[in-house]
């Protein structure tokens, strides 16, 4: 039970739902720079040595980078909201995990870890009826945003019954080694098990019916990764991450075989709507396994890397401020930034994941590193870098293996 401080949570709980995760009650424009801000000013007051921590230094060195290059006419961050959101939006996830970590708190755990669970459950069902009354709502959306249109009125509506935006998919198969870690925790009763079990199916319906192939792809992967992880020390692994080389080098070894079963899964979608749409990737990435070429938008995705690498080159140490690929958001921040401006928001990533990996119970580590890992590759293949990724990574990821470890969901 709370004593002193028992508001807070609750405070924090309603800047999270109109500042990050929430678009079921709150239109996706209520997301703003400044409840950010006031999140991490709030926890802030309560965890004043974050302002020491090695993160917030590294953010703070990054934001003034991001600045200084505004002041100069940057192009990929050119409006200081954009900036603003880019440094609060790290600063927050992590400043709000120390606060629960230094409070000790599992009932507060449990709060934050049960209105995400609503939230998402409330967004999975939203984005469905949005799926049935217009295929391909949610990329549809994020078309009409990225393009400069605007949301259409049919969009502002979809938004407002629940359904997602285009981040929050690819955000959540960070939280899937957590929820396996919760189904296989034999200490807790089996509703909370059986819960774990439906947020696990709402997550890969969310995805689905965002028609987002990348997240499918990776939710897929580290789902059968988590399910044969077993609990223990890191240093007990060996034979665990000698299997997995195995497995890769095998699949690298018969990439013609998957390459057929690619193609074969491809045949098993029909129809309009989502179907085509996973009908078209899973073709894509048959045909590239089978030949080693990339056409569609596996093709267009390369055209982008190589257009930010290049630019990469033409100033390695300070980048180009300019507005490159958009489809990397590790290799985009280099090729715009330069080494110099990116390495304190790596070094801040760093920082962020040895934190937690501090607070965590060694025996389930590498469950943590599963989910980060997935982060990590989303970052490197999708211009995701927004607060849906760094909540789920560095806020709710740790939060709900600190609470699914334990039999705490049993009192």
């Amino acid at each position: 039970m709370l004593r002193s401080k028992s508001y807070l949570p609750y405070v924090l709980i309603i800047i999270c739902l109109f500042s990050t995760l929430v678009n079921a009650w709150v239109p996706i424009t209520a997301r703003t720079w400044v409840l950010l801000l006031l999140g991490c000013i709030v926890s802030f007051y309560f965890v004043p040595t974050y302002y020491r921590s090695r993160v917030f230094c590294c953010v703070v060195v990054y934001l003034g980078i991001l600045i200084l290059n505004l002041v100069y006419g940057d192009k990929y961050f050119d409006t200081l909201s954009k900036v603003m959101t880019e440094a609060a939006s790290m600063i927050f996830p992590v400043s709000l995990l120390m606060y629960c970590i230094s409070l000790r708190d599992y009932h507060c755990y449990k709060i934050y870890v049960e209105v995400f669970i609503m939230i998402l459950l409330v967004a999975a069902v939203g984005t469905y009826f949005a799926d049935q009354i217009r295929p391909q709502a949610v990329r549809l959306a994020a078309i009409e945003i990225s393009t400069g249109e605007g949301k259409s009125t049919i969009s502002n509506g979809l938004y407002m019954i629940g359904m997602t935006n285009y981040a929050l998919p690819h955000a959540l198969p960070v939280l899937i080694p957590a929820l396996m870690l919760g189904v296989k925790n034999k200490k807790m009763k089996q509703r909370s098990r059986t819960l774990c079990i439906l947020v696990l199916v709402a997550i890969l319906s969310l995805i689905w019916f965002s028609a987002a192939t990348t997240p499918l792809l990776f939710a897929v992967i580290v789902l059968v990764l988590s399910t044969f992880t077993p609990r223990g020390a890191l240093k007990d692994y060996s034979s665990w991450f000698i299997c997995v080389a195995l497995v890769l080098g095998f699949i690298l070894v018969f990439h013609d075989f998957f390459g057929n079963l690619f193609m074969h899964v491809s045949n098993l979608f029909s129809g309009e709507g989502v179907s085509s749409s996973f009908q078209g990737r899973f073709e894509e990435v048959g045909s590239f396994l089978q030949t080693g070429q990339s056409d569609g938008d596996l093709e267009s995705r390369s055209e982008r890397y190589s257009s930010s690498l290049q630019a990469l080159y033409h100033n390695i140490y300070l980048g180009t401020n300019e507005r490159v690929g958009g489809h990397s958001a590790l290799i985009d921040r280099v090729a715009a930034l330069g080494v110099v401006g990116v390495l304190p928001w790596i070094m801040a990533i760093y920082f962020a994941i040895k934190y937690t990996l501090k607070q965590l119970p060694s025996d389930i580590k590498l469950f943590y590193l599963e989910g980060i890992s997935i982060g990590l590759a989303m970052l490197l293949t999708k211009n995701m870098a927004n607060i849906e990724m760094w909540f789920c990574m560095f806020f709710v990821l740790p939060i709900m293996l600190i609470l699914f470890s334990r039999s705490v969901l049993t009192r």
